[in-house]
């Protein structure tokens, strides 16, 4: 796995400091990933609809992981109403971005002249916001796990760093060298909230893109749609 891919391998030049672009990479990845898979499926992936399809889904994704990256940094905390708070908010993003991409869809297959149903917009917003919730929830419920993970990899890391920074400075051979105690993140739960959000919204795009579109009548003088 390439960790400095976002910025295209120039982590030096190129950062990131507030996240944003982290997130709203990682959602447009997965969701775009899984309505690729989607079209191979139905073999129609070198089409202009199915392109267009997974252009939509890269592009509600990229918008849903921004969104749920700010919600991360602004509500932070580990307690019930924090937990809360960002459950709510990432389901608001999740029945947004559901909704768009059903929209999108539906004006796809119709050639630009028909939307989707109001039904058919219920349905995957509320999709969306189900499972982006629940996810927000259960990647808040499995925080302490992934950062005690992430602490020993972190800790791990930065004994490996100096040893390297010994050696490259000639001060001896591998091994005595003492790097100080890792501090793992004070407020890991966000992150894994915020992973758990994209999570949830993928899973919404995977059954969203598995669920045939409602009927829609075609345009005037086509005779099949």
């Amino acid at each position: 796995m390439n960790l400095y891919a976002y910025v295209r391998n120039d982590p030096i030049n190129a950062t990131d400091p507030s996240g944003r672009w982290f997130w709203a990479g990682a959602g447009a990845i997965i969701n775009g990933g899984i309505q690729i898979h989607q079209e191979l499926e139905a073999g129609t992936l070198d089409s202009w609809e199915g392109a267009g399809r997974v252009a939509v889904a890269a592009g509600t994704g990229a918008i849903g992981g921004g969104a749920v990256g700010t919600i991360g940094r602004q509500i932070v905390g580990r307690g019930a109403v924090a937990i809360a708070r960002r459950a709510v908010a990432n389901a608001t993003v999740g029945a947004g971005t559901s909704a768009a991409q059903a929209e999108g869809n539906a004006r796809i297959g119709s050639g630009g002249q028909q939307g989707a149903s109001g039904e058919e917009l219920r349905s995957r917003a509320t999709q969306g916001a189900v499972f982006a919730g629940l996810g927000s929830v259960a990647g808040d419920a499995a925080g302490p796990i992934i950062s005690r993970a992430a602490g020993g990899v972190g800790r791990d890391a930065r004994v490996a760093a100096a040893e390297s920074d010994r050696l490259i400075q000639g001060q001896g051979q591998p091994g005595g060298s003492d790097p100080g105690q890792y501090v793992p993140p004070r407020n890991p739960g966000p992150t894994a909230s915020q992973i758990g959000a994209i999570g949830g919204e993928a899973v919404s795009t995977g059954v969203g893109a598995a669920q045939p579109s409602s009927p829609r009548s075609c345009p005037t003088g086509r005779r099949a749609c």
